[in-house]
């Protein structure tokens, strides 16, 4: 009975003679094993950075949690911040990077990173990402929900974040979307079940965050699948790469946190009424709001390039097994 159902579920990527079943288990430990490289290359890199920095993020017996010491660390040293987040992120998209080549065997190129209209389509993901955020912030201060107060233009407020959400923005559309989401759809015979489950891993990978909800969760789930709606139809990252910079980098601009964490911004606001509105210390990504404007996205990019599917699917070389 379960090699009956997982066959209707996975398909074999490969030529080789073995069963649909054991395809898609190899490709499940695959992706395990490229999620926990890049969290420990983050991890092992976080914490010699930052020490060698003197933070004592993580050595100090201070009764700050380490999100709270991370917070302040952003908020008075945000160049250092942003230089200790780009060696960190740098080394997971390494990390990912030699599962791509060593491990499935394949190119850059052929998981997404292919530069033939790459400009336009981040320019077109920017475009998306940043406009949801502004539409939000519009909808939020016409409702009466939250209050500018004042504005801070500076490079420390401009700037650290930017470099920070392009690292962002490249490590997670790498591993989740370019790895993760490719290799499920080359063994699921279904690429909406694939884009669902490539949805949930990106959210659980949140799930430490601080100020993590319910709803938060949820407007995480729907990311995860307007990132990679556009991937499932065109087999390209760039998209969602622009897209996920500019979600990012707006709400940060615009004064909300992002993910549950703060960083300098621009617009400094305060927020009133109910969180379920306004997100509350999660940010934005906590909104009802933000849920409502992500899955209106999410099906305006399905039905503008669902057509295009079939001539896309099958370009990509399928990649070797795990031996």
């Amino acid at each position: 009975m379960e090699d009956n159902v997982l066959s209707h579920v996975f398909s074999s990527s490969t030529n080789d003679p073995k069963t649909p079943a054991d395809s898609g288990f190899l490709v499940f430990w695959r992706i395990f094993f490229a999620i926990l490289a890049m969290q420990v290359a983050v991890g092992i890199v976080n914490f010699v950075v930052l020490e060698s920095m003197g933070t004592g993020i993580y050595l100090s017996q201070n009764s700050l949690d380490a999100h709270k010491a991370l917070a302040i660390f952003r908020a008075e040293s945000p160049w250092l911040n942003a230089l200790a987040e780009a060696l960190a992120l740098g080394a997971a998209i390494g990390s990912t990077g030699l599962f791509v080549r060593r491990v499935d065997g394949t190119t850059m190129a052929a998981v997404g990173w292919r530069l033939t209209n790459a400009g336009r389509e981040l320019v077109q993901g920017a475009v998306i990402g940043g406009g949801l955020i502004v539409l939000g912030f519009v909808v939020l201060w016409i409702g009466d929900f939250l209050h500018p107060q004042s504005l801070s233009f500076s490079t420390a407020t401009i700037v650290p974040p930017l470099i920070v959400f392009v690292f962002v923005a490249v490590n997670e559309e790498f591993l989740l979307r370019a790895y993760v989401l490719r290799n499920l759809m080359d063994t699921m015979k279904n690429r909406y079940m694939a884009l669902g489950l490539s949805a949930c891993i990106f959210a659980a990978l949140h799930l430490l965050n601080p100020d993590m909800k319910a709803i938060a969760f949820a407007n995480l789930v729907v990311a995860g699948l307007l990132f990679g709606i556009y991937f499932v139809h065109k087999r390209s990252v760039w998209q969602a790469v622009g897209m996920h910079f500019a979600w990012n980098y707006t709400q940060c601009v615009l004064g909300f946190n992002v993910s549950g964490q703060g960083y300098p911004s621009v617009v400094q606001q305060t927020a009133t009424g109910s969180e379920l509105f306004t997100g509350g210390a999660f940010g934005f990504e906590g909104s009802v709001l933000a849920l409502v404007l992500q899955s209106g996205a999410v099906i305006w990019i399905h039905l503008r390039y669902r057509t295009n599917h079939e001539t896309q699917v099958n370009i990509i070389p399928q990649t070797k097994p795990l031996h």
